[in-house]
C-alpha cells in the first residue's frame, strides 16, 4: 500500500474508466497483427520461402504450415500430431475471423473502386436495393457501363448464384456487354475465368455472369433452371409488350425468387410507341420500384456533348423539337414516333351499328359479300376478323374482331363460330342472299395442321391466303385506312377510359422501321410490335380487293 495515497479529489471514481478515449478506432493488438500476417502471408509451399501473390505457386502461410504438419503426422511422427492439436486447433476460430474480416474488407474496397468508376447518376442505380429498377436514357448516357459494373458488383458480393445480362440476340448481347465486363474486371484485378463458348464469366467468388440472347424459343428455354441474384434486360425499347412481359414474369421472375434481395433491371432508350412493358413499369414508380432517366449531358466522359448533339441535328436536318432527337438523344419518355405510324385511324374510320341498315339498303343485296381472315399465333396471339364489303360501293366494315393470347384450338374455334353467328343472326343482314364467310390464312407449315383440325373437328373451312408482295399489301391496306374506306366500330368510353377494338389498338403501335441513319423505311418494325390481328385483316382484304370493282389505289 502506498504510504501517501493521492487525494480523494483526484482518485478514479467507481465505474470511471482510466482511459476514457478508449482504443483508437481500427487498432488491432500487435499479437493479432502478427497472427494475421502468419495466416495471410504468401509463401512457396515447396521451399517455405516468402513470395508475392503474383506467383502462381504462392499459398497462404497457414496452409503451407498445415500441410507440413500433416505430412509429418502421416509419416509417423506422433509428436507433431500433439503439436497440431495443442497449438493450432484452439486458434481455428480466430483464423476464421481473420479470413472473414479480410474478405469483408476486400469486398468493401472493391465496391468503393466500383463507385469511383461511376458518375453520380450511375451510383444512384448501384445503391438502389429495390427489387425492380428501370433505367430509360438517351444514347451514350452510360447505360452499358452501368450494367457491366452492376453485374460485377453483385458477382464480387456473393459466394453463389448467377447473374444474367439479356440482349436481343446472343451475338448482339455479347458485342455490347462483353468488352465492358472485361474492362471492369481488369480495373478491379479480381480473378475470373471466361467461358467464351457459353458466353459466361466465372468469378473466384463462385458467382457466374451469363450473357444471353432472347430472340428464339431455345434462348428462353436456356434461361430456365438458374438461381439468379440479378437479371438485366437491355434494349427494352425494341421488344414487344407480350414478349417482354413473358420474359420478365414467366422466365426471369421465378428464377429471382431463390435469393433475398435479388433484382430485375430493365433498360433502354425511350420507346417509339405507347404501351411498352418497360415504360409501363417505369410509370408505376411504386414502393418496390426505382426509376432513373438521364442523357449524355450528365456523362462526364462526353464533355463536348453540346457539340455532338449540334452535329447530329445539323447532319440529319433536325430541329431541337424533332421527335427522334428528343427521344433517342435527349432521353425524353413519352415522345412517340408518330411520324412512323403505318395506319392512322381517324373519326371517318369509325361506324355505328345504326349506319349499317342504310348502307345495305342503298344497293342490290347481291352486291354485298363477306370475307374473313385468320392468323394462327403459335407463340403469340391467335386472331380473327370478319369484314363486309360491296362489289360496287367503296366502304368496307370490320364487323367482328377477336384476339386471344396463345389460346387453345377449341377456344379459338369457339370465337370464330361466335363471329359467324353474329353475322348470320344479325337482322340487318336477314335479306342478304349470300351470308357465307370464306376464311383465309397462312396454311403452310404448322398452320396446315391447325387448318385441318378446324375443318375436321369444328366445321370451319379455311382457304390459303395469297402470301406474295407483303410490303405492297401493307401499303394497300394503309390506303384503305387513309381514304376512310376501312371502317371499324367506334370507340367507347368506360369509366373515363377509352375502349377500342383489337385492330385499332394495334394500329397505334405498328410503325415503319428506321435504318441506321434514323430514316424511315417501308418495312414494318417487327421488333417494336409484331402485327397479329393486322395479318388477319390483310388475309381478308386480299379477297375483297379481288372481288370489289372499287379498287384500292396502288401506291407508287
Amino acid at each position: 500500500m502506498p504510504t501517501n495515497p493521492p487525494p480523494l479529489a483526484t482518485r478514479w471514481k467507481p465505474g470511471q474508466s482510466g482511459n476514457p478515449r478508449g482504443r483508437v478506432a481500427g487498432f488491432r493488438h500487435f499479437s493479432a497483427q502478427i497472427f494475421a500476417q502468419m495466416i495471410e502471408a504468401p509463401v512457396i509451399a515447396e521451399t517455405g520461402k516468402l513470395a508475392t501473390w503474383d506467383d502462381p505457386k504462392a499459398v497462404p502461410f497457414a496452409i503451407a504450415a498445415l500441410n507440413r504438419y500433416m505430412n509429418k503426422v502421416l509419416a509417423g511422427d506422433i509428436r507433431n500430431l500433439g503439436d497440431f492439436v495443442d497449438r493450432l486447433l484452439p486458434h481455428l476460430d480466430q483464423v476464421d475471423d481473420i479470413l472473414q474480416n479480410r474478405r469483408t474488407d476486400d469486398i468493401k474496397y472493391l465496391r468503393y473502386l466500383l463507385y469511383e468508376y461511376c458518375f453520380d447518376e450511375q451510383r444512384e442505380v448501384l445503391l438502389s436495393s429495390k427489387p425492380l429498377i428501370t433505367v430509360i436514357g438517351g444514347r451514350r448516357c452510360g447505360k452499358t457501363d452501368l450494367w457491366a459494373v452492376k453485374c460485377v458488383k453483385v458477382g464480387i458480393s456473393h459466394d453463389k448464384g448467377d447473374v444474367f445480362y439479356v440482349g436481343l440476340t446472343a451475338k448482339a448481347a455479347f458485342d455490347i456487354i462483353w468488352p465492358k465486363l472485361m474492362a471492369v474486371l481488369t480495373y478491379l484485378h479480381v480473378p475470373f475465368t471466361p467461358h467464351i463458348a457459353d458466353q459466361a464469366i466465372e468469378l473466384n467468388t463462385g458467382v457466374r455472369i451469363f450473357v444471353k440472347g432472347s430472340s428464339t424459343k431455345q434462348d428462353l428455354e436456356n434461361m430456365r433452371g438458374h438461381a439468379l441474384r440479378l437479371a438485366i434486360v437491355d434494349e427494352c425499347q425494341s421488344r414487344g409488350y407480350e414478349k417482354l412481359k413473358m420474359l420478365c414474369e414467366e422466365i426471369l421472375g421465378p428464377a429471382l425468387q431463390d435469393f433475398e434481395g435479388s433484382q430485375l433491371c430493365l433498360g433502354g432508350t425511350p420507346s417509339r410507341v405507347q404501351g411498352n412493358y418497360a415504360e409501363e413499369k417505369y410509370a408505376e414508380n411504386g414502393p418496390q420500384t426505382a426509376r432513373f432517366n438521364w442523357n449524355m449531358s450528365v456523362n462526364p466522359y462526353i464533355p463536348n456533348h453540346e457539340k455532338i448533339l449540334g452535329t447530329v441535328r445539323k447532319e440529319k436536318g433536325w430541329t431541337a423539337d424533332n421527335q427522334v432527337y428528343r427521344r433517342e438523344y435527349k432521353g425524353e419518355v413519352g415522345v412517340y414516333d408518330t411520324e412512323a405510324v403505318v395506319f392512322r385511324l381517324q373519326a371517318r374510320n369509325h361506324f355505328k351499328e345504326t349506319d349499317l341498315p342504310a348502307w345495305t339498303a342503298s344497293q342490290p343485296a347481291a352486291d354485298i359479300f363477306f370475307s374473313g381472315g385468320i392468323d394462327y399465333g403459335f407463340d403469340d396471339s391467335d386472331s380473327c376478323t370478319i369484314n363486309m364489303a360491296s362489289v360496287n360501293k367503296p366502304e368496307r366494315f370490320t364487323l367482328f374482331e377477336h384476339k386471344g393470347n396463345r389460346s387453345g384450338i377449341s377456344d379459338f374455334a369457339s370465337q370464330v363460330k361466335r363471329g359467324i353467328s353474329l353475322v348470320a343472326g344479325n337482322p340487318i343482314f336477314a335479306k342478304l342472299p349470300n351470308k357465307s364467310i370464306p376464311f383465309f390464312c397462312d396454311t403452310e407449315g404448322l398452320g396446315k395442321k391447325i387448318t385441318y383440325d378446324l375443318a375436321r373437328q369444328f366445321g370451319i373451312s379455311v382457304q390459303p391466303a395469297y402470301q406474295g408482295q407483303q410490303e405492297l399489301m401493307v401499303e394497300m391496306l394503309q390506303d384503305e385506312v387513309d381514304s376512310g374506306r376501312l371502317k371499324v366500330r367506334e370507340t367507347q368510353t368506360l369509366g373515363g377510359k377509352e375502349i377500342v377494338g383489337p385492330f385499332e389498338e394495334e394500329t397505334r403501335k405498328i410503325v415503319w422501321a428506321r435504318n441506321e441513319k434514323d430514316e424511315l423505311t417501308r418495312t414494318i418494325d417487327d421488333d417494336i410490335y409484331h402485327p397479329e390481328i393486322t395479318k388477319s385483316m390483310l388475309y381478308a382484304f386480299r379477297y375483297i380487293w379481288l372481288k370489289s370493282k372499287v379498287k384500292a389505289v396502288t401506291p407508287k
